[in-house]
């Protein structure tokens, strides 16, 4: 089965959950609305599918085909196993050490990341402080849903990996300003998904990355109007090599010297 047509049946799984009873049945009887509507959504799926960057597999960027043994607690998930088993391959086959995330949420993904990366490792993540006033923001600014103070980073509060995660509350366009100038192996961007904030996301990153490391965007393949991820991508692809991580909705890029 080819990469297109397992895509496509993954966003007709997906699709398929937020459909009514009653709306899938209307559908079962009406077969010419059916088909019409699998017409549709087929045509604008595969215009979508043949903009999209070219694939990846986590060793084919790091050049490493060494087995990884990776530690998943589906109690502390915020992401798909999906996305998130590519990302922590990545991660072990990188060797990353010092790791940068831009969007904590519930510390879900953050945990994972200090409890897959090497033990020297150190994590810091970064979001909005959950008391900011949204009278700055406009609600397509930000993800679709925020945090309580008791909600963010709870996944990793109070575990052993902890102690090497360093969690920062600042509005990411102010980040640099917050922990300066300091370097990252791996960057894991997932705050925001206007194009604004994934422009300017990836700007901080670009900075911040060293010699020799890799960003990774989540949110890449996600079709709502607010999110400017793809958008964005594909065009920073034309300015440098940004690759489709396989198999997930993931944008990611090797940064070399």
């Amino acid at each position: 089965m080819n990469a297109l047509i397992k895509n496509w049946i993954e966003a007709m799984r997906l699709a398929a959950g937020s459909v009514s009873v009653i709306s899938l049945l209307t559908l079962i009887k009406r077969k010419d609305l059916f088909m019409r509507i699998m017409g549709d959504t087929n045509r604008s799926y595969y215009k979508a599918w043949s903009k999209c960057l070219p694939s990846v597999t986590p060793e084919e960027i790091t050049g490493n085909h060494r087995p990884v043994n990776l530690i998943i607690d589906r109690q502390k998930m915020s992401l798909g196993v999906q996305d998130l088993i590519p990302i922590l391959e990545v991660l072990q086959l990188s060797g990353a050490k010092e790791i940068l995330e831009i969007g904590t949420s519930n510390g879900a993904t953050t945990w994972h990341l200090a409890a897959n990366a090497v033990h020297e490792a150190s994590i810091t993540t970064v979001d909005l402080p959950p008391d900011i006033s949204y009278t700055k923001y406009s609600p397509s600014k930000l993800s679709t849903s925020r945090p309580t103070k008791d909600e963010l980073g709870f996944c990793f509060h109070g575990t052993p990996e902890e102690e090497r995660i360093t969690q920062v509350l600042v509005d990411s366009k102010n980040l640099i300003g917050k922990i300066g100038n300091k370097k990252f192996d791996l960057i894991f961007i997932d705050g925001a998904h206007t194009y604004e904030y994934a422009a300017h996301d990836t700007e901080t990153a670009l900075k911040l990355i060293k010699r020799t490391g890799y960003i990774i965007w989540h949110d890449y393949f996600v079709f709502r109007p607010s999110y400017g991820v793809m958008r964005y991508l594909n065009e920073l692809n034309q300015k440098m090599a940004v690759y489709h991580l396989y198999d997930s909705v993931c944008g990611i890029a090797r940064i070399d010297g």
